[in-house]
């Protein structure tokens, strides 16, 4: 017996687990905080943002940001958060930060697997810079396991300028978002 899901032709429910992943957020060590970002533009090229979530070991929120950046675009983008969030990073003093990012182009760049073009060159060099700073782990997330800094990329689109809040300051559904993520409760990828 197969059980049919609403689809015109007939597939079966393992067909459709077979191509799904199971996407949730890790938890890390206890000296270390993870830095989950975001960026995007509506248009690419075209209205820009970015967002960030640091969280402790356990998930807890430490801080979060949303930043307007302007017209330009999603590689633009997501190199401005990266180097936003280690600047944040250095200003609070965290010495080994987990970043996880949803843009794998970017974390191909950062590791120098391809060369990116002109124009974010003095970004990646920055990066560079960066990573000798700190102690640092980058690692690729599905973009259904980022999902709060999703939320606050698209914060961004309401604030003038860089926004930082604190745990205390979190309301309405990034609260139940967090949860999800701290709980290790999982989301799914359907490809």
């Amino acid at each position: 017996m197969h059980l049919q899901l609403g689809y015109s032709k007939s597939r079966s429910l393992k067909t459709e687990l077979s191509k799904s992943k199971i996407v949730y957020w890790l938890k890390l060590d206890a000296s270390w905080v993870k830095l989950n970002t975001d960026g995007a533009s509506k248009g690419n090229p075209g209205l820009a943002r970015a967002g960030g979530i640091v969280r402790d070991y356990e998930g807890k929120v430490i801080l979060a940001f949303s930043e307007p950046i302007g017209f330009t675009n999603n590689m633009v983008a997501e190199m401005h958060v990266v180097l936003r969030g280690f600047g944040i990073c250095l200003e609070k003093g965290f010495s080994k930060v987990w970043f996880e990012l949803d843009a794998l182009h970017v974390i191909h760049l950062i590791f120098r697997q391809v060369r990116g073009v002109w124009y974010i060159q003095n970004m990646l060099q920055h990066i560079q810079i960066y990573l000798k700073q700190i102690e640092v782990r980058i690692s690729h997330i599905f973009r259904e396991g980022n999902q709060a800094t999703d939320y606050f990329a698209n914060q961004a689109l309401e604030v003038d300028e860089i926004s930082i809040v604190n745990h205390d300051q979190l309301r309405g559904t990034i609260m139940g978002i967090v949860k999800m993520d701290r709980l290790s409760l999982p989301y799914f990828r359907f490809s």
